[in-house]
């Protein structure tokens, strides 16, 4: 499923013109800000909530942050171990971690979608 999630997300991305957004500025937050109402941060947290324990699928703002950090994290060349820790270290559960992983490259970075496959 993670890979059907992650295909329909790179191709809205990319039919919106909305691929590689998420590493524009170097901090998460602000990117995020800017990206949590656009059609890719709607798109994103759609299709991430119902991966989501129920604590975490009501803010949107958080999980594009830890979206926006995940592409950041492969921008930088990190491993895919140490990108999905950047997202448990946020408070999200391994499996949760992963679904953000998928997400995040599907709707913000589709680049990096070979590191999910590392």
């Amino acid at each position: 499923m993670r890979t059907t999630l992650t295909a329909v997300l790179v191709a809205l991305a990319a039919t919106l013109g909305l691929a590689g957004t998420a590493h524009a500025d170097p901090d998460p937050a602000a990117v995020a800000a800017g990206l949590v109402n656009t059609p890719a941060g709607i798109i994103y947290v759609t299709a991430l909530r119902p991966a989501l324990t129920p604590a975490h699928q009501g803010d949107a703002l958080s999980m594009v942050t830890t979206g926006v950090a995940i592409c950041q994290g492969f921008d930088a060349g990190l491993t895919l171990q140490m990108v999905g820790g950047i997202a448990m270290s946020n408070g999200f559960s391994p499996a949760e971690a992963g679904a953000i992983m998928g997400a995040a490259v599907g709707a913000f970075c589709p680049q990096h979608e070979a590191q999910l496959h590392a």
